[in-house]
């Protein structure tokens, strides 16, 4: 309206819209978040071994790996970066989380169990410089998609 340019959304954007005005304020005030590209915590630690000696897999290691670049990097991106949920969780709904992406049968089953374990990106670019520094480069096994709006 200020330059008065065309609008070039229509009502069924809003939602999108809404989110992405609440990552706006959120990057941009003082307010307590999980998912941004600026996030003040530490990288995450690896998990210790449990009583009966089991590793943790190896995917989960790229992903703290993973996580803890996108930290040191955050500043590299031009839009916001959701980090995979996965994280977050309780260590029973992790290994429910490792056990549902093991048995996925199908395409569709398959992604959906992949959901704990991906990282959202704001912008297509950032994705790419993401995957080049965390896939091509350190050979990390990762997952991602863009939400470009």
């Amino acid at each position: 309206m200020v330059f008065e340019a065309p609008f070039d959304f229509t009502a069924s954007d809003f939602p999108l819209i809404r989110k992405w005005w609440c990552l706006i304020l959120m990057e941009n005030f003082a307010i307590e978040r999980k998912h941004a590209a600026v996030d003040v915590h530490e990288p995450p630690k690896a998990q210790e071994d449990s009583e009966i000696g089991d590793k943790e897999p190896q995917m989960v290691k790229d992903l703290r790996t993973a996580v803890g670049w996108l930290r040191n990097n955050c500043h590299s991106f031009r839009g916001f970066v959701q980090e995979p949920s996965y994280l977050d969780l309780e260590k029973e709904d992790q290994e429910k989380s490792l056990l549902k992406l093991d048995r996925a049968e199908g395409k569709d089953a398959l992604e959906l169990a992949k959901e704990p374990f991906m990282f959202r990106f704001q912008f297509q670019q950032d994705m790419e410089v993401f995957l080049f520094k965390c896939h091509d480069e350190r050979h990390l096994r990762i997952n991602s998609m863009c939400m470009e709006f």
